[in-house]
């Protein structure tokens, strides 16, 4: 996300906002940080939320963006309502809404039957399984790194196990340790073992 925000930097206005169990939890939280994000004044108090949302609204209206939000699986359901109520008040004037969220989301809005606003306004644009071999190596040269063993690099992607976190979070620990150098499997236990619970 942060590379495409760079990438599109410019030439599509975004804003990322990573919900927590606490901005997930509660709808005046989530607005009030939201209308934060977006350069409001700072409100608090639960007497405050319909005031920040009319505020989130009139911003987005004035100065279209995406609104990307991550972690969307520990959204409560009204927080959600809310995110569907920032759309429909903002979506004609240009502004949008993206999700990221693991597949739980999904089966939560199927269960839901007075979500049927929301439910009926979220399409799935791109679903993902996890890092295919191809997907990981392109990664992996594009990040600098190009002289690893056939060993470590099937080491290291059966214990990546298809997640991007994890593989970039070994990639910094690598660069900052190793760089320059040969990836051996050994190599990968003794800098980023602990990622995996395996012991040097």
């Amino acid at each position: 996300m942060k590379a495409w925000r760079r990438r599109t930097a410019g030439r599509v206005e975004s804003l990322l906002l990573e919900l927590n169990e606490y901005n997930g939890c509660n709808t005046v939280d989530f607005i009030c940080t939201l209308g934060r994000m977006l350069g409001g004044t700072p409100a608090n108090g639960f007497q405050n939320g319909g005031r920040a949302f009319v505020d989130v609204c009139e911003r987005l209206r004035e100065n279209p963006m995406s609104i990307v939000v991550d972690q969307g699986e520990v959204a409560r359901a009204r927080i959600m309502q809310v995110l569907r109520q920032v759309h429909d008040q903002t979506a004609e004037a240009g502004s949008s809404v993206v999700i990221l969220a693991a597949p739980i989301l999904l089966a939560r809005l199927s269960k839901m039957p007075d979500m049927g606003a929301l439910a009926s306004r979220v399409a799935i644009f791109a679903p993902l399984s996890g890092l295919t071999r191809a997907e990981m190596a392109a990664i992996i040269r594009a990040e600098g790194i190009t002289d690893v063993e056939e060993p470590a690099f099937d080491f290291w992607w059966k214990n990546t196990g298809g997640s991007i976190r994890r593989l970039m979070r070994t990639i910094q620990l690598l660069q900052a340790r190793h760089a320059g150098r040969r990836i051996t499997e050994r190599t990968l236990v003794g800098v980023a073992g602990c990622l995996w619970g395996v012991a040097a």
